[in-house]
């Protein structure tokens, strides 16, 4: 980062928070007491930002894996595989797989349409 940037920003914190934090001399910048107070209080907000950062990495990944639903097969029928196709759309890395009683039901993409098929699965 450039020299220039580096004041304008420290220009503009001292603005913002009202304090000068530096004294300008001759042979470069002194800090003020006003910045050695609030030094710990700097890094400690740096250290949070970081985690932040590192949170949102973690929110932005795409979702996908396995899900497995254990669910009658009547209500499989009748609410789940008319609305899953909305879900696999939406988050195409997902594999769903649905245990009916003792059945699995694999969804499959083909030609654009989504294929609900039912095979035995054993515990």
């Amino acid at each position: 980062m450039e020299q220039s940037t580096v004041s304008r920003r420290i220009a503009r914190l001292e603005d913002m928070l009202g304090l000068a934090l530096f004294e300008r001399r001759r042979d470069g910048l002194m800090a003020t007491d006003a910045a050695e107070i609030l030094y710990p209080e700097a890094e400690s907000a740096e250290r949070s930002l970081n985690r932040l950062q590192v949170a949102a990495t973690g929110l932005s990944t795409e979702v996908g894996g396995v899900v497995r639903l254990a669910v009658t097969e009547s209500l499989a029928d009748l609410l789940l595989i008319p609305n899953l196709s909305r879900l696999m759309t939406q988050y195409p890395k997902l594999d769903i797989q649905l245990i009916t009683g003792l059945r699995l039901a694999n969804i499959e993409k083909k030609g654009g349409r989504y294929r609900f098929e039912k095979h035995s699965f054993s515990l």
